[in-house]
């Protein structure tokens, strides 16, 4: 728990440094209003989202920290905890920025374009804009309306079903910048969106869409659509091609583009020059070589500012498990624990966490919760360790506790 609480304080700083620059780079605005509106909405978010977190770490409601920490730990080993914790909390706050963007198209006259090797936007012809879930992804969508681009968005299921939030964004857009500009939303995870999607851009319309989103047909577990295993910082990860297959079906090009937040909490959008599939034959080659290319230009930004992108809360569903698993099974703990040992968690292969007032043993390895009774987790939450006897006092079986310790829930203090 004090792990929890010393990492919090070291990382509060972090939002009044941000609030500092970004009064700074506001002195500039025109509009005195606007800016101590937005200011005063962003220093309450940040002191709710302060108060939030207080109360997730005092009720161990850390099921998202646990996850996100384990995949940093999976594809950047190299990175300490202590970084962990900062980036998780860091991304609540470039998540509440982005939030209040939505709320407040007027932020878009603070948006900084870099163009790279002279990329264009050309509302006159068909495109397939690709994004991460990283930065302000959101701001992107108004940048490409104030460039008179008729839009067709992809999302998944679960922003499907609330795309009344996409569509008041877009709306209030629109309205502010005075543009004529029509746009839909498809489900990516619907059978017919393909087809949707083919005749929208023979109607002129542009794709933008989420290559981590990585759902299509079936949603992200569908283990039969065609996957493309790609090297992805220190691991391997599944990811999906159809945004590739549709660009070389339909000769449509793929424009990367990436929103960030750098000095300050105003997004910087960067515009990549074209993947086009003019002339080319083989699609699996394009395919392959395209989607790489995508997925190297995130890892390049995330090189740059890590806590921005949000996929670490759920890149683990992208892995190889079966090879995990694998691998898994040739590692056992054979230590004996005699009576004078002590023990406690093993924290680099397991952490605990509640769901509301159910407890859980969760598996950084293998990703893989268990269900615990209150006894076991007050046993696992002390740092200090026990004896054997100890543990066995407590009413914890024998056979559960050997159990435990082959399975590397304990390490030998």
């Amino acid at each position: 728990m004090n792990t929890y609480y010393k990492l919090f304080k070291q990382s509060i700083k972090i939002g009044k440094n941000e609030i500092i620059e970004l009064k700074r780079t506001l002195k500039t605005s025109q509009n005195k209003e606007i800016r101590k509106f937005y200011i005063k909405q962003l220093e309450n978010a940040l002191k709710l989202n302060k108060n939030f977190i207080q109360i997730l770490i005092k009720n161990r409601q850390l099921k998202s920290y646990e996850f996100y920490s384990a995949n940093l730990s999976k594809l950047i080993p190299k990175i300490d905890e202590e970084e962990h914790f900062k980036w998780w909390f860091e991304f609540f706050k470039w998540k509440t920025s982005e939030n209040l963007q939505l709320q407040n198209p007027f932020m878009l006259e603070n948006v900084k374009i870099i163009s790279k090797d002279n990329s264009d936007i050309n509302p006159n012809h068909s495109a397939i804009y690709t994004t991460f879930q990283y930065g302000s992804s959101q701001s992107i969508i108004g940048y490409l309306i104030s460039n008179n681009v008729n839009l067709v968005l992809l999302v998944d299921q679960k922003s499907y079903d609330n795309k009344a939030i996409f569509e008041q964004y877009i709306d209030k857009t629109i309205t502010f910048l005075g543009k004529d500009v029509s746009y839909d939303i498809l489900n990516v995870e619907s059978s017919n969106t393909i087809l949707k999607l083919i005749s929208y851009i023979k109607r002129g319309y542009s794709v933008f869409a989420y290559p981590d989103g990585n759902d299509g047909i079936g949603g992200v577990f569908n283990k039969k659509a065609q996957l493309l295993k790609i090297k992805f910082f220190s691991g391997e990860i599944f990811v999906r091609v159809g945004l590739a297959h549709l660009s070389f079906a339909t000769k449509t090009p793929i424009i990367p583009i990436i929103s960030s937040y750098e000095e300050n909490l105003f997004p910087r959008i960067s515009v990549y020059p074209d993947i086009s599939p003019k002339d080319i034959k083989d699609r699996d080659d394009y395919s392959t070589k395209t989607t790489k290319k995508l997925w190297q230009i995130l890892e390049n930004h995330i090189n740059s500012y890590p806590a921005q992108w949000s996929g670490w809360d759920y890149v683990h569903k992208y892995f190889d498990f079966e090879n995990m698993q694998r691998n898994n099974n040739s590692i056992m703990n054979n230590e004996v624990l005699e009576t004078n040992n002590k023990i406690k968690l093993n924290r680099k292969k397991y952490r605990i966490f509640k769901i509301d007032d159910q407890a859980y043993l969760f598996n950084r390895i293998l990703y893989k919760t268990y269900p615990i009774d209150m006894e076991l987790f007050d046993i696992l939450s002390t740092q200090k360790g026990y004896t054997k006897d100890q543990i066995l006092k407590k009413s914890i079986k024998i056979q559960l506790l050997n159990e435990l310790i082959e399975n590397g829930v304990f390490t030998f203090i």
